[in-house]
């Protein structure tokens, strides 16, 4: 709802201006707002929207951009939806994925489980081994980056920069790229 509020206001300074004159920007920028409002009263009316599920519309976006932009982004969530489903594991309860991953999809420890074709069970990331204090292409890195710590897969070495894939580092079941230094003092080790 506070997103209807904010609209309303832009759509009610906007339209209350006594300019006298619009020029076509200006009415091109009125009618977008006029979209996002009936977009989200849509979207309220159909309870689709909560406090905390934004709606993201992008400054300068078409209609179609946008319609692209949120067909990739169903389709993302789609995959994901089945690839969670797929993994068919749970912690605690011993299963195995179909494809012999040990872990459920969306964690750092599927992702670099995938990578590296790890099978074998180490429980969270922070529990990982480790057998080298220098970084190898193809290896993992295991840090202590949150709670349950996380792994990540080795991409690159470039001097004291290692260059790392991983997953559930910004976003859940997301994959990301990212440089670390080797002697950053969050690494455990690293599991060649």
């Amino acid at each position: 709802m506070k997103y209807l509020n904010t609209i309303f206001l832009i759509v009610v300074t906007l339209t209350c201006c006594n300019i006298g004159y619009i020029r076509a920007e200006e009415q091109h920028k009125i009618h977008r707002i006029e979209e996002i409002e009936n977009v989200l009263l849509n979207n309220i009316n159909n309870s689709r929207i909560t406090d905390s599920e934004p709606i993201v519309f992008l400054v300068g976006e078409s209609n179609r951009q946008r319609e692209l932009r949120l067909e990739r982004e169903r389709a993302e969530e789609i995959k994901r939806a089945d690839l969670s489903r797929a993994s068919n594991t749970s912690y605690g309860r011993g299963y195995v994925s179909q494809d012999g991953n040990p872990y459920p999809y969306g964690w750092c420890t599927w992702y670099v489980a995938e990578k590296a074709e790890v099978t074998t069970s180490y429980g969270n990331a922070r529990n990982w081994p480790v057998n080298s204090t220098e970084p190898k292409v193809g290896g993992i890195v295991v840090t202590y980056e949150s709670r349950y710590g996380h792994v990540a897969y080795i991409e690159a070495v470039n001097g004291d920069d290692i260059t790392l894939s991983e997953m559930n580092y910004k976003w859940w079941g997301k994959a990301n790229t990212r440089i670390i230094n080797k002697n950053n003092k969050v690494i455990k080790g690293f599991l060649i």
